[in-house]
């Protein structure tokens, strides 16, 4: 019997743990994971460049010049840091190595780190991202039989983002990416890691790398005011996001994984604040919907169950300078706050990342901070954690073209009284040309007057007076 379930035990150890099922992106706004990972019809800053392009449209500060440091970390990383050092730095017998992994079987862990300097202004962005990298590991198995699966990716390259609105309720984009990665996948042996020791790893190793070039197209409907009384602004959006799926086969070592295609929508609505809230911005997103490309799970393949899709956010600015943030992502809570000042930029997000197929089988909670230093020519009451400024500023232009409108309409009445008046001096000047002469003295051959073709006074006959011509006579063929 002890036997039995001493078997039954080590084939349980030994069984693989789930397989990490992230959703890769070149990289990932925080100030959207603070909001449950819902931005793509919010999308008013930097971050347009990776989620909706045309969400540019909608920046109302003044240019922005910022070199931005992003780093999120598995809070099992976290809590057991001592315990990957080690495992990293194992070498020697193959036992001391699994002796090392052990404590971390059977957990997820991560970490994700880059730089991202860019240029924004309204309509238009650029960004370099430098290897922003993107790591997860886990340990399966027992004893001997231990295994180290891993999967990263190192994304660098530019980004160029245009959006712009055509008509006043519509607003689209367009973002080029030239991307170099490097990256795969591996699981590693104890023997593997004691031969040559895990601290080693190389990124090409794992798949390969290479350079590619992609873009995503993106669209941002606003309903018309009045059809939502309740709210202060209503929007809708599609996004397409790797359209070419890029392959990265320039320059091509290895087999570098494929970036994938993937659609989004999304639903945006702010409300009016209470207190010390400025407004309520509500997000809503049915994101990243696989259009074929990557379509190996553990390599960032857009599959698994519906609700892994489905994001909800709320940002909540208080003041101009700080925000409050929550929301809902794979079936996670997420909380987030965002400080913006005029020369550094601050945001924080605790979220977490669904690695299963399912909603609740493999989460794990991460931390994230963002620090970007900078400057640029900022509008006045504009630095604003909720950009409120672009919300306000479609409301004025609202009014300016009601507005503009009446002016418009009262012109054309205008318009219309001149060409009346214009047409009755008209008709009374054809009736005096045509009225007989009622001088003192007659015509000559008492023929009537007669004006000339050139609107050069008539002849008055002999023995005329010049005080006796007609009004028609004295005319010089101007309307009075």
């Amino acid at each position: 019997m002890k036997k039995f379930i001493l078997v039954v035990l080590l084939v349980a150890a030994a069984h693989p743990a789930f397989a990490i099922r992230e959703y890769y992106k070149l990289s990932k706004s925080l100030r959207a994971q603070g909001m449950g990972g819902a931005f793509y019809s919010l999308s008013n800053d930097e971050y347009a460049l990776f989620y909706n392009p045309a969400g540019l449209s909608f920046y109302e500060e003044g240019w922005q010049l910022m070199l931005p440091v992003n780093l999120a970390v598995g809070q099992n990383a976290i809590s057991k840091y001592s315990s990957i050092v080690s495992a990293f730095q194992s070498s020697g017998s193959i036992s001391t190595v699994a002796s090392n992994l052990d404590p971390l079987r059977n957990q997820p862990f991560s970490v994700n780190a880059g730089l991202f300097p860019y240029y924004l202004q309204k309509n238009f962005a650029i960004g370099l991202l430098l290897a922003d990298t993107k790591a997860n590991f886990d340990v399966t198995g027992a004893g001997v039989d231990t295994s180290l699966r891993v999967a990263a990716l190192s994304d660098s390259g530019i980004v160029i983002g245009y959006g712009r609105s055509v008509g006043y309720n519509l607003h689209v984009g367009l973002n080029t990416k030239f991307i170099v990665r490097a990256g795969g996948k591996k699981t590693y042996t104890t023997t593997d890691i004691a031969q040559s020791g895990s601290s080693s790893l190389k990124l090409t190793d794992l798949g390969g790398a290479g350079a590619g070039i992609d873009f995503d197209l993106g669209a941002i409907y606003e309903i018309p005011e009045g059809l939502f009384p309740w709210a202060l602004g209503h929007r809708f959006s599609l996004t397409i996001t790797n359209l070419l799926a890029s392959s990265f086969r320039i320059s091509a070592q290895g087999n570098p994984p494929q970036l994938p295609r993937y659609v989004s929508l999304g639903s945006y609505t702010i409300f009016k604040g209470i207190g010390p809230i400025n407004n309520f911005i509500f997000l809503l997103d049915l994101a990243e919907f696989g259009l074929g490309g990557q379509s190996d799970e553990e390599l960032g393949a857009r599959s698994g169950s519906f609700w892994k899709h489905v994001n909800l956010g709320v940002e909540m600015p208080m003041g101009r300078i700080f925000a409050l943030r929550t929301g809902f992502r794979q079936g996670n809570f997420t909380l987030g706050l965002g400080l913006n000042l005029k020369y550094m930029k601050l945001d924080f997000a605790w979220y977490a990342e669904e690695l299963g197929t399912k909603v609740g089988t493999n989460s794990e909670r991460r931390l994230g901070l963002r620090l970007a230093f900078g400057g640029g020519s900022f509008n006045e009451g504009a630095i604003d954690a909720s950009s409120i400024s672009e919300h306000r500023q479609r409301l004025k232009d609202v009014a300016r073209a009601r507005e503009e409108a009446g002016e418009n309409e009262d012109l054309k009445e205008d318009g219309k009284k001149k060409g009346a008046a214009k047409e009755l001096v008209d008709r009374l000047k054809e009736a005096e040309k045509k009225e007989p002469a009622t001088g003192d003295a007659p015509q000559s051959g008492g023929e009537p007057a007669k004006d000339g073709a050139d609107g050069s006074t008539g002849d008055a006959g002999s023995g005329g007076d010049a005080g006796n011509t007609t009004p028609a006579e004295n005319s010089t063929g101007s309307t009075p």
